[in-house]
């Protein structure tokens, strides 16, 4: 009698564990794919709530800083229009523009020229008289330095417009960071006719600048920001605005931003996702943002329940998966045995049919093919018993063999 010992299967060749393998991959594909979609639509949802809330933040503080740019150009086109300024006079314009600083502590310096671009007199809030003299007679268009660029070209679009105007970026004056407005003075007389320029600076590493926003709130994790065309901080506001920031590397000269544009950044290797908006008032820009750990709290937050989802559904699906596996794989392991006994002669041997699906069709035809040999058999084993006795008693005829 041979032994019915088969081949060793490693464990992707068993049908059981096959079962069960595509019963967990069958659980897991829909809840991941599921997963997915639910993730990227609240992440998409989320980010678009936060830059929603900040684009109408955005346009309240434009707006606002816009008028209050407004208000400083009407106070400084009123001092302008006094005669005391008309009349180019130095003595007379100093001492009217310190009346002006005593009424209007934003304003840091106020230079006047006249229509050639040379300095006929400055005056300073600290009224320090070296300070006040020593720019007398000089010609502002006639440096090559870049440093004073902007206020060059502010000088002549004023001449040519004659409105009042903001210079395109901050200037240094004095080791401090100046923000420059420009505006004709008009002829006493002819009031169309335009005698000289004024040019006011107002300091933006002091508190006048931070009052331009001083009056919108902005909520616990958010940041404002006003910057001037290359990125340079003019102000900021929020709780978790970074100390001492100068820059903002997402803005700068090469990119020009005419609309409300959403922005990805970084501070201090933290990321903000936000929103810029031009403000057009101050010739820069407003960005308004929210820490990205923060948006998407509720989304890491959910990203814990999909995992233990994800995981009861694999738990279920190898429960459910062993159950039908271990059914199927009996049924085959019995029908493999009856097989395996009938190939090694043993035909004694019958399959336990249990219910009544193709495998116990299977195991009931293999139930019958051996009834069928073992019938074949005890024919056979009859014949030969009858051919044997009567070879035995002389019985059968002789072969000849001529």
């Amino acid at each position: 009698m041979q032994k019915t010992t088969g081949k060793t299967k490693s464990w992707s060749d068993k049908f059981g564990n096959k079962i069960m393998a595509a019963a967990v991959v069958s659980a897991i594909i829909p809840v991941l794919l599921l997963g997915f979609l639910v993730v990227h639509k609240l992440r998409t949802d989320l980010i678009k709530q936060a830059l929603s809330s900040q684009k109408t933040f955005s346009y309240a503080v434009t707006s606002g800083v816009d008028a209050l740019i407004e208000s400083f150009k009407k106070q400084l086109e009123m001092l302008a229009g006094l005669p005391e300024i008309q009349s180019m006079e130095k003595d007379r314009q100093v001492e009217a523009m310190h009346d002006f600083f005593s009424f209007n502590p934003v304003f840091y310096s106020i230079i006047i020229y006249d229509t050639d671009s040379y300095v006929k007199s400055a005056a300073y809030r600290n009224r320090e008289e070296h300070q006040q003299n020593k720019y007398i007679g000089r010609h502002l268009l006639s440096g090559k330095s870049e440093v004073n660029l902007p206020a060059k070209e502010a000088f002549k679009a004023v001449l040519k417009s004659k409105k009042p105007l903001v210079a395109d970026s901050t200037m240094m004056v004095q080791g401090e960071r100046m923000l420059l407005i420009f505006l004709p003075i008009f002829d006493f007389v002819a009031s169309n006719k335009i005698i000289g320029v004024l040019s006011c600076a107002i300091n933006l590493e002091g508190p006048e600048m931070n009052q331009l926003i001083s009056g919108f709130k902005v909520s616990e994790n958010e940041i404002m920001l006003l910057t001037d065309l290359s990125g340079k901080v003019m102000a900021g506001k929020g709780n978790v605005l970074p100390e001492g920031l100068k820059q903002i590397k997402t803005v700068h000269k090469d990119f020009s931003f005419s609309e409300i544009t959403p922005v990805d950044f970084e501070i201090n290797q933290n990321r903000y996702i936000g929103i810029i908006s031009p403000a057009k008032a101050l010739n820069g820009y407003l960005l308004a943002a929210k820490p990205s750990d923060i948006i998407f709290d509720f989304l890491h937050s959910m990203l814990l329940d999909l995992f233990i989802i994800l995981f009861v559904a694999v738990v279920i699906s190898v429960g459910f998966g062993y159950v039908i596996s271990k059914h199927l794989a009996d049924k085959i392991n019995s029908l493999l045995e009856g097989i395996r006994k009938v190939s090694a002669g043993i035909i004694s041997h019958r399959v336990e049919i249990k219910g009544a699906d193709e495998l116990s069709d299977a195991g009931d035809a293999l139930n019958k093919m051996i009834d069928s040999l073992e019938k074949h058999r005890m024919i056979d084993e009859s014949w030969n018993e009858i051919w044997k006795s009567a070879n035995n008693k002389g019985e059968l005829p002789e072969h000849n063999d001529e």
